[in-house]
């Protein structure tokens, strides 16, 4: 059977840390099923880019990578039934991919087995940071992969995140 690993993310923007934790998996899993999180969300200084966008940001910037599947997930406010919902959406999967206690509890009360990932440099490579960075106008590009910046660039989603958060939105 192969080794599937579900690995779930806003991805607000997909940046640097989110791509060490894919390549980490890649050496560890046969396939990698990657959610992006509350796709139902967008425009708000939190969640400011689309489902379709983050999609396009990691479709682009994995592109030369092989066995990654990419699904938008809206969320139900229901922690306790959100793997039962996963499970009617993906394939069986084996592993989730988290470093967040309560998703690891949340995870093992739902049978599935915990690969426990680590943040890489979480100060610098967080989507915080680096939406704060957009709204200031400051150096947010070195954090992002290039593929992902062109997107975010070609929607104006910087200018998106600069007018979010001065509109208190």
């Amino acid at each position: 059977m192969n080794e599937r690993v579900l690995y779930v993310g806003r991805f607000q923007p997909f940046h640097k840390g989110h791509y060490k934790v894919i390549e980490g998996l890649i050496s560890q899993f046969d396939e990698i099923v990657i959610v992006i999180g509350s796709s139902q969300e967008s425009y708000t200084q939190k969640n400011p880019f689309t489902a379709s966008e983050r999609w396009m940001m990691l479709k682009s910037s994995l592109s030369n990578k092989n066995n990654i599947f990419i699904v938008p997930v809206a969320d139900i406010n229901s922690h306790y039934l959100w793997y039962k919902y996963l499970d009617m959406l993906l394939p069986p999967y084996n592993y989730v991919a988290c470093n967040d206690p309560f998703t690891m509890e949340i995870a093992k009360e739902a049978d599935k087995k915990i690969y426990k990932i680590p943040f890489y440099n979480r100060e610098i490579y967080s989507g915080t940071n680096i939406r704060s960075l957009m709204a200031q106008g400051g150096k947010w590009e070195e954090y992002v992969p290039l593929q992902s910046v062109k997107i975010i660039k070609k929607i104006n989603g910087d200018k998106r995140v600069m007018k979010l958060y001065s509109s208190n939105i």
